[in-house]
């Protein structure tokens, strides 16, 4: 099944709206972007209104500059239009350019809730948006029971949050080493060469036998876990 998802944006913010189209594309979904996605030669709002119509969701990107951005407020109505009235649909929902005042958002976004977006958390806020719009292309790690780890097991990092999206992605693998006393987890990330430290939430036991044997076999003697 596919997932349509439409952005509308102030062009001052439009760097951080195509990485996080990009990340949403990561997981699944067509996130329609109009610096990158346009069609040449044709009628921009004739486009601009067959996406917003074709999308499970709008985002809405307020910025300080959204109070100002008339082609930004032309999509909102059009999105009203299309898709329903904001007070009785999810399907429109504002993401807020850390920095801007709420005041900046629409008359009638103003009492919608929305994830905050900068530069640093674009991957663990698209994320969070697929969790709650679209779960059904990530159910497959949550099929899996969560167990915890035994030192020098293999984990696959399977949730972003702000303190590891810059540095990881979905999928990427982590030898567990030991429990901080404050229950978090120390891994060695073949991604960064080095040992660092990850809330367990954010893990889940890897079962990639083969890839998680050849990465060990590559590791820093250092790094593992030597049972004496």
């Amino acid at each position: 099944m596919n997932y349509n998802l439409f952005i509308s944006y102030p062009d001052t913010s439009r760097d951080i709206v195509e990485n996080l189209r990009d990340q949403f594309k990561k997981f699944g979904i067509n996130a329609w972007v109009y610096s990158i996605d346009q069609t040449l030669n044709l009628n921009p709002w004739k486009e601009i209104e067959e996406k917003i119509s074709a999308s499970d969701l709008v985002v809405f990107i307020v910025s300080e500059r959204t109070p100002a951005a008339t082609g930004q407020h032309q999509e909102l109505e059009l999105a009203t239009q299309k898709i329903g009235t904001i007070s009785n649909t999810d399907k429109i929902m504002p993401i807020f350019i850390v920095g801007a005042s709420p005041s900046s958002a629409p008359e009638l976004l103003k009492h919608k809730n929305g994830p905050f977006l900068h530069s640093g958390n674009v991957k663990s806020v698209a994320l969070k948006i697929t969790k709650r719009v679209f779960p059904s292309l990530l159910k497959t790690e949550d099929e899996r029971p969560w167990k915890y780890p035994i030192p020098g097991e293999w984990l696959k990092v399977t949730n972003l949050d702000d303190n590891i999206s810059e540095d990881f992605d979905l999928g990427d693998k982590l030898y567990f080493r030991r429990v901080s006393p404050m229950g978090l987890f120390e891994c060695y990330a073949p991604k960064i060469e080095g040992a660092f430290w990850i809330l367990p939430e954010n893990v889940r036991l890897s079962y990639d036998t083969d890839e998680d044997k050849a990465l060990e076999s590559q590791m820093p003697s250092e790094f593992k876990y030597w049972n004496n």
